[in-house]
């Protein structure tokens, strides 16, 4: 039966690209998203655990978690990263929060300050709904309606970002190059182990 026609659960899809992204930022590889460039680095903290429920469960934080020995050896013997601390980072703008093999969604985001002008406060006057007429309008309002929508822009696209490695990641693991690229993390793998 071909790869691509393995039954598998979602948590084990979500565990192989985890561990297929982290080894992308480990090796330097930059996507695009719609013509900006994406790095996506998993680090500082990682769950672990074997798809057929072999052995303990890994737990590694730290700044050094993702060169660490420890996470070597459990990939060495067949874990899978299952949680992750991640950082997106969208054409120099970076995003950080959880990603978990269950879901593939960025939860308990942090997002960059804003860079823009502090906000001024007080009433600014503009026209009314009648010729002649004003009415007063708190600015301090919109604006931090507007901050609120590009937030909520950014996460949008960070998510649409990490979808799109996803795919790529679902094209390589469903062609013949998933085979080639086993072999070349494995070997990667026991490299660093020792």
């Amino acid at each position: 039966m071909p790869r691509s026609e393995i039954p598998v659960g979602g948590d084990e899809v979500g565990a192989e690209y985890l561990t297929w992204l982290w080894h992308a930022g480990e090796s330097g590889e930059e996507r695009t998203h719609d013509g900006a460039p994406v790095r996506v680095v998993l680090g500082q903290q990682f769950k672990l655990r074997a798809p057929d429920g072999t052995g303990a469960e890994v737990v590694i934080k730290g700044e050094h978690a993702s060169t660490s020995r420890e996470l070597f050896v459990a990939l060495q013997r067949g874990a899978l990263i299952v949680t992750a601390k991640a950082q997106v980072d969208l054409n120099g703008t970076v995003v950080a929060g959880n990603l978990r093999a269950e879901s593939l969604t960025l939860n308990g985001c942090k997002l960059p300050k804003d860079a823009g002008k502090p906000v001024e406060s007080g009433v600014a006057v503009e026209m009314g709904e009648k010729a002649g007429a004003e009415q007063e309008q708190d600015r301090t309002r919109m604006e931090d309606e507007a901050r609120l929508l590009t937030r909520m822009g950014l996460l949008d696209q960070v998510q649409d970002a990490l979808d799109d490695a996803f795919r790529e990641f679902l094209e390589l693991r469903a062609g013949k190059g998933w085979a080639k690229w086993q072999e070349a993390f494995r070997a990667w793998v026991d490299k660093n182990a020792k």
